[in-house]
């Protein structure tokens, strides 16, 4: 068992490896979990390592999430990190064993096919850590190369999860020619030691078919945008001054077919307050732009109950005023997850908003863009919809005056994901952070910190990670269920052979 323990945190080092030191180490990160489907393993060793990985990979995340919490809710320090340290021992223990029985499944099959089972498992885990609590992607492996920029490219073939399988079957493979040489079995060596050298040189030779892609085609600008972001680091300004300090801001942004402002930035209710949007349409026609805006919304239910959303909002100098409600909220941030059993305490009922039911694209002179709302960046789902739905760019509205660098830096990854397994040039425009261009390669063309971020758009490079990337995921989740089942159909053929052989 402290062998299993040791693979586990083994692997959790690795990780951490990878997003402070350096890239590479990522591809390492299946080394220790091969060492769990070696021949005569058992699953509760599996699960055990697992739980060992998933509890230090979550709290790892601790110090800068307490920080954000303290700064959104208003809580002391203390309880900020007590709240955030218990969250994470739970949902650690848990998405690790869950992990855990996904590798240990690998070792009840042929012994070719563990290094892929134990791919398949990963990708399926990180797809579950989205669709539950806490819906955050708080392990991606593909996140980690976004700083590896002939391995991002990639990802426009392979998408996010394609990738995530490249790297954790290539360090799998390592691992299980480094058992089968410690086990005397060369040629399984040789196959495992082939398979670990080929899935880097893969990915390489994808990014680079990609990239040539992307400079045959015209990278003339179709359209300019400006990414306003006004510094307002507390909610207690008025009105008036929230307002002015965007006019101002949007200054520089005459010419533009469209001008963003954040997530949160409106101070009000544009389409039950006369005076506001007038006052925002008179903000489009002076720069005679579409103004782009993320601001509150508020509407009514059949019992006549006020409905809070988050939304973004385009606003012309005449004309209906569009909007888009934000779809995945953020569990506690947003909502309070366990609301069917038991009421939220009041400081998370105070932020409470409900999910919109359906995508938006915006147009602007000759570009339409597809909206997303701060962590809607983390859905490739989300910006593979965009894409279809004919947008040439996304937009990505967010708020970080209570988000640390960390998580601002963790943002702008999945922001650089989502540009490049869709094709599309992405621009972040956030308040109190970081506005970032990037390019349909995943690359940043452009970075700003307060005032205007002014960029080009180019042509979109359609992506086959839009098909692929979806099929890989799913693919995954097929062989992943299969390796379950196998374990599961031979406990039950055990369970009922001593019965039937009594009966003959």
């Amino acid at each position: 068992m402290a062998g299993a323990c040791l693979s586990g945190l083994t692997a959790a080092l690795i990780l951490a490896g990878a997003v402070h030191v350096h890239a590479w180490l990522a591809w390492a990160v299946g080394v220790p979990l091969a060492f769990l489907t070696r021949n005569g393993a058992r699953l509760r060793h599996a699960l055990l390592a697992g739980c060992a990985f998933g509890i230090p990979v979550a709290f790892e995340q601790v110090p800068w999430v307490a920080v954000a919490v303290r700064n959104y809710f208003g809580l002391s320090a203390p309880a900020a990190t007590a709240g955030v340290a218990g969250l994470a021992a739970i949902c650690g223990a848990f998405w690790g064993t869950v992990l855990g029985v996904g590798v240990g499944c690998a070792a009840r099959a042929p012994a070719a096919w563990r290094a892929v089972l134990v791919g398949a498992a990963w990708v399926t885990w990180e797809r579950l850590l989205l669709a539950g609590f806490p819906s955050y992607p708080w392990v991606s492996l593909a996140a980690t190369q976004v700083s590896a920029a002939p391995v991002l490219a990639a990802v426009g073939v392979l998408g996010s999860p394609g990738l995530s399988l490249v790297v954790v079957t290539s360090g799998a493979a390592l691992g299980g020619a480094w058992l089968a040489a410690g086990e005397g079995r060369r040629r399984a060596r040789c196959a495992h030691a082939v398979l670990a050298v080929l899935l880097p040189a893969f990915a390489l030779a994808v990014g680079a078919y990609r990239a040539a892609g992307h400079q045959a085609i015209a990278t003339s600008s179709r359209c300019a945008i400006t990414g306003v972001d006004a510094e307002i680091q507390t909610g207690d300004l008025p009105a008036e001054q929230v307002l002015e300090r965007y006019e101002k801001a949007s200054a520089a942004a005459a010419g533009s077919a469209a001008v963003v402002w954040p997530e949160s930035a409106v101070p009000g209710y544009p389409l039950l307050d006369p005076v506001l949007q007038a006052r925002l349409r008179e903000v489009a026609r002076q720069l005679r732009a579409v103004l782009i805006a993320g601001g509150p919304r508020i509407e009514w239910s059949g019992a006549w109950q006020p409905v809070r959303r988050n939304s973004a909002y385009r606003v012309e100098g005449q004309g209906r005023i569009e909007y888009y409600d934000k779809r995945v909220l953020v569990p506690l941030a947003e909502y309070w997850p366990a609301a069917a059993w038991v009421a939220g305490p009041a400081w998370i009922a105070a932020h409470a908003v409900a999910p919109g039911e359906r995508a938006a694209v915006f147009r602007a002179g000759p570009c339409r863009f597809g909206v997303l709302l701060c962590s809607e960046a983390e859905r490739s789902d989300l910006a593979r919809e965009a894409a279809r739905s004919g947008a040439d760019a996304l937009l990505v509205l967010s708020n970080d005056a209570h988000l640390p660098s960390r998580g601002v830096t963790a943002e702008i990854a999945q922001v650089r994901l989502r540009a490049a397994e869709t094709g599309l040039w992405a621009v972040r425009v956030a308040n109190g952070g970081r506005s970032v261009a990037i390019d349909p390669l995943g690359r940043v063309a452009a970075e700003n910190r307060g005032g205007a971020l002014r960029v080009g758009i180019g042509a979109p490079v359609p992506a086959a990670a839009l098909v692929l990337g979806p099929a890989i995921e799913r693919g995954c989740a097929v062989i992943a269920l299969c390796a379950l089942a196998l374990p599961a159909a031979r406990w039950v053929l055990r369970r009922r052979a001593p019965s039937g052989a009594a009966q003959r």
